[in-house]
């Protein structure tokens, strides 16, 4: 198992709190691109989940799979498993509209869900390593 810094968390934490303005900045109008924030709400979530991992000396894995990364949360921190809706929803934004297909932008009503998931877990996770 590999020893992280504090710094090191507190770094990830910063990302994911980077991206989460992003992701507000980008509907801003008049040209709101929501493809792009939908994305940012995913990779917030997927920093933070990852600064608990670096905080508790977890390897980090590559992947977008917030399932996953909940999981390893899970077997520290039961309390995980209330984010496990959120992440099902947020998991698909990491690739769904970043390439072109059928549905090449997501609805304001799936960008307003994609914001709250993505400001439940952050700050549940912000929550855990700001009171350690």
């Amino acid at each position: 198992m590999k020893q992280h810094s504090t710094t090191t968390f507190s770094l990830w934490l910063k990302k994911s709190k980077n991206d989460l303005k992003a992701a507000k900045k980008l509907v801003q109008k008049p040209d709101p691109l929501y493809d792009m924030a939908v994305y940012h709400c995913q990779q917030t979530d997927e920093k933070a989940l990852k600064a608990y991992l670096v905080f508790k000396n977890i390897e980090l894995f590559k992947t977008h799979d917030l399932n996953f990364l909940l999981s390893k949360c899970i077997i520290i921190d039961k309390s995980f498993s209330d984010l496990y809706d959120d992440c099902e929803l947020l998991t698909p934004l990491a690739t769904e509209f970043r390439y072109p297909d059928d549905i090449f932008e997501p609805t304001i009503e799936e960008f307003d869900e994609a914001l709250i998931a993505a400001n439940k877990i952050y700050n549940f996770v912000a929550d855990k390593l700001l009171f350690v």
